[in-house]
C-alpha cells in the first residue's frame, strides 16, 4: 500500500475496503505509527459497564486498545460486511455493517464512548456526522477520533492491479465548527512528526 497520485481506478469506501480485508491487519503498525495511541489520553478514568461504539472498526485494529476493559458492551461498526467479518466476537460484542451517513441503527444516549480513527477522510458530510454523534452519546458522553490530512491518494497493489480510494478533504476549522455546532465541546492535541504537525487527536465531550 502506498501513497501516490499515479492515475488508477478509483473505488468507493465499500469496495475498496471488501478488497482489502484479507491483508488489512499487515498495516495496523503502519496505522498505530500516526499518533501511538495518544488519544487514549482523553478515554474515561473507567471504562467499567461502559458502550463503545467503534466507527470504522475493521478487523479490530481498535479493539485491541479495549480488549482488556472492563466495558458492558463493544459495538464494531462498518461499511464492509468483509473486514467487518474478521473483527473479534465475543459475547460483549456486536458487529453492525453501517453506511454513516445514512440513518444510523442506535438509539439516542445509548454509547458512553465514540471512537472514529482514519474515517473523517471517507465522510463528506461532516455535520451528520457529529449530529448522530452527539445523539448517539450520553450525557457525560465522549467522541474520541484522530484526523490525518491526506497529501496523497492511498493506492493498493501496483501496475495494472492498482487501485485508490475516493477521499474527502477537511480543514481543522470545518471539523471544529461541525463539533460545536452538534452542541459538542472541542479539544484537541496535535501530532508533531518531528518536521511539523501532521494531524490532531480529537476529543468532542458532550455536556
Amino acid at each position: 500500500m502506498s501513497y501516490t497520485s499515479k492515475v488508477v481506478p478509483t473505488l468507493d469506501i465499500k469496495e475498496w475496503y471488501d478488497r482489502v480485508a484479507g491483508t488489512y491487519h499487515e498495516y495496523w503498525k503502519h496505522l498505530d505509527s500516526f499518533d501511538h495511541a495518544e488519544w487514549r489520553r482523553y478515554l474515561p478514568r473507567t471504562l467499567q459497564g461502559a458502550i463503545i461504539l467503534d466507527l470504522w472498526a475493521g478487523d479490530g485494529r481498535t479493539f485491541h486498545r479495549f480488549q482488556d476493559s472492563w466495558y458492558a458492551q463493544y459495538r464494531a461498526a462498518d461499511i464492509s460486511e468483509d473486514l467487518l467479518g474478521l473483527h473479534p466476537q465475543g459475547d460483549r460484542i456486536e458487529s453492525f455493517v453501517v453506511d454513516l451517513e445514512e440513518e444510523w441503527p442506535w438509539v439516542e444516549k445509548s454509547a458512553d464512548v465514540v471512537t472514529s480513527f482514519f474515517l473523517l477522510e471517507h465522510i463528506a458530510d461532516l455535520q451528520h456526522l457529529a449530529d448522530s454523534i452527539e445523539r448517539v452519546l450520553t450525557d457525560t458522553g465522549v467522541w474520541i477520533f484522530t484526523y490525518f490530512p491526506q497529501r496523497r491518494e492511498w493506492v493498493h497493489g501496483q501496475g495494472e492491479d492498482a487501485f485508490k480510494i475516493k477521499i474527502h478533504y477537511h480543514r481543522y476549522e470545518d471539523i471544529e465548527e461541525a463539533m460545536r455546532m452538534a452542541w459538542l465541546e472541542v479539544h484537541h492535541m496535535d501530532i508533531d512528526d518531528g518536521n511539523g504537525v501532521v494531524g490532531r487527536v480529537y476529543a468532542g465531550v458532550k455536556g
